[in-house]
């Protein structure tokens, strides 16, 4: 674990795994982020029927990372108020969809270190089962008004194809997210790409579930604009609607264009459809081998509509 950070008035946080993949400028989430702030600022006035921990779920590349981890960031720059110690932990296993070794071991160790009391230090580099430490970790992150994040939660849940599509296979996180939907004076949230059965008995209460939907058309337009692409508003509009206001795809996709505005301002993009772009970002991340964002890849690839290119002309 990266070393965690020391306030001067004794707060401790480590939400270093996160930080890189918050976007300077969130976009087309005010709704989400004001139910982020709602929810926090219940925790800290102590209010009993309350989101405990929050759920975002959504395809992969929709934004659930960038808003967790830009609203966390945000909370930082105020020097995080009304909080304890904020940690952050992601699931995601560099890239592949391999998750038969995905466990919370290693999780569950380092989050009861950092929460720094000689007693879990040496319970979590026990034996003692996942269980029992997703247990003891709901109770001491319970106490007091912390902030736990766990992003990409799905490596730890049963496929879709499953008899038990969603369910937690993980022991220790099913006993953490159980025992914080009970008690938790702070709030957890959780991001996933597949909806959470093992909490349906507090959806209603103390563990929403939240469906994190396709930026509208003017958040995508907006989105375009912010990476640098230029053209007309009918233009502008007809990419959003093809890509289906899929954000990882406009993301790429406007990354793309700008660029080619950026090296090539004399000449036109010869960008013939979407799913060329996403050729390109695929050849590029396999070459950097940012791993993370294959998945979120394919599911850009996957929301594409397959027919004829379109013919714009943004650059």
């Amino acid at each position: 674990m990266s070393p965690a950070s020391n306030a001067p008035n004794g707060l401790r946080w480590d939400i270093s795994r996160l930080l890189k993949y918050a976007p300077a400028d969130l976009i087309g989430r005010e709704a989400e982020t004001q139910l982020l702030d709602a929810a926090w600022a219940k925790a800290q006035g102590g209010e009993p029927n309350r989101p405990r921990v929050l759920t975002f779920v959504a395809l992969g590349g929709e934004g659930k990372t960038s808003l967790v981890a830009h609203w966390a960031a945000t909370l930082a720059a105020q020097d995080w108020p009304g909080c304890a110690a904020a940690f952050a932990w992601s699931f995601y296993s560099q890239g592949t969809r391999d998750q038969s070794a995905a466990s919370s071991d290693i999780f569950l160790k380092e989050a009861l270190t950092f929460f720094d009391d000689d007693a879990d230090k040496a319970f979590a580099a026990s034996n003692v089962g996942a269980f029992e430490k997703g247990q003891r970790l709901a109770r001491v992150v319970g106490e007091r008004k912390n902030l736990l994040i766990l992003d990409g939660l799905e490596p730890l849940q049963y496929a879709p194809t499953s008899p038990t599509p969603g369910e937690l296979r993980d022991q220790g996180i099913a006993a953490l997210l159980k025992g914080l939907a009970q008690h938790n004076r702070g709030l957890c949230l959780v991001t996933t790409r597949r909806t959470l059965p093992d909490l349906n008995a507090f959806r209603q209460t103390t563990a929403p579930e939240v469906v994190l939907h396709r930026l509208s058309r003017a958040a995508g337009v907006c989105l375009l604009k912010t990476l640098g692409v230029r053209g007309t508003a009918q233009e502008f509009e007809r990419l959003v609607e093809d890509v289906k206001g899929h954000a990882l795809t406009l993301t790429l996709l406007g990354g793309f264009l700008h660029r080619a505005r950026l090296f090539h301002a004399a000449t036109p993009y010869p960008w013939t459809s979407p799913q060329a772009d996403l050729a390109a970002a695929r050849k590029l991340i396999e070459q950097c081998g940012y791993g993370r964002r294959k998945e979120e890849l394919e599911d850009a690839e996957a929301a594409i509509p397959f027919g004829s290119p379109g013919d714009f002309a943004l650059y």
